[in-house]
């Protein structure tokens, strides 16, 4: 007859109570972690999104700066032909257009063109759109190249700053600005009339965005070179 051995009641082990306490205990380590692991997901694509947006922002404001920069007095004809020429910056509270130098040509082109460049910048439905001419005195047919470069934007807003004949500062929301008359000499394409290749001294640009709120951006323009002068 086989023997029966009987289990001692102290003999090691876990009782249902223990096994209830270590699952609490593993519950509650568990979603702490899941916290922390989930908070600092959270903490990573937020500090993502805010560097991508800066980069944006600063790219923008980069390529603004440069091109607005390099405006150079040069009207333009419109696509309908008229006598009255587009200024060499004509802009009004949130749209701006202007003649710019620096749209460098590949030294394997082969056919030629112009080294200046007309664009504009102007809001459409929350993106900063970006327009660019191939030519500078437009045909019926010439359409510019839009290009949405920023995103997310409430507002732009353009103000233009200029000297008056005391050399005090005069601003404007509309350029060329109010104060500024016509000479009253017939249209002609030399002498350019002095409106039209007017340009300010200072243009201030301010973006809103949802994110960051506004922030404005100042730009001295760069004086046309007259070259030394002769001393008396």
């Amino acid at each position: 007859m086989s023997q029966i051995q009987i289990r001692n009641s102290s003999a090691p082990g876990f009782t249902l109570i223990e096994l209830l306490v270590a699952m609490t205990i593993f519950a509650i380590m568990s979603t702490a972690m899941y916290t922390v692991f989930s908070s600092y997901q959270q903490t990573k694509e937020i500090t993502d999104r805010d560097a991508r947006r800066l980069a944006d922002l600063q790219r923008f404001f980069a390529q603004f700066g440069r091109e607005i920069q390099q405006t150079v007095p040069r009207p333009v004809r419109d696509e309908y032909g008229s006598d009255d020429r587009l200024p060499a910056m004509q802009g009004t509270r949130d749209t701006i257009e202007f003649t710019r130098a620096g749209w460098n040509q590949s030294p394997f082109a082969t056919t030629l063109r112009s080294e200046l460049q007309r664009v504009a910048y102007a809001l459409e439905e929350g993106f900063v759109v970006r327009s660019q001419w191939l030519v500078l005195d437009r045909a019926s047919d010439t359409q510019p190249i839009r290009t949405p470069i920023l995103e997310n934007v409430n507002e732009v807003s353009f103000k233009y700053f200029s000297l008056d004949e005391n050399n005090a500062i005069q601003e404007s929301e509309t350029w060329p600005a109010a104060l500024q008359d016509d000479s009253g000499q017939p249209q002609t394409y030399w002498p350019p009339n002095p409106k039209e290749v007017s340009l300010p001294v200072l243009l201030q640009i301010t973006i809103v965005t949802p994110d960051t709120g506004p922030i404005s951006r100042s730009y001295a323009l760069i004086k046309e070179h007259r070259g030394p002068q002769t001393p008396p």
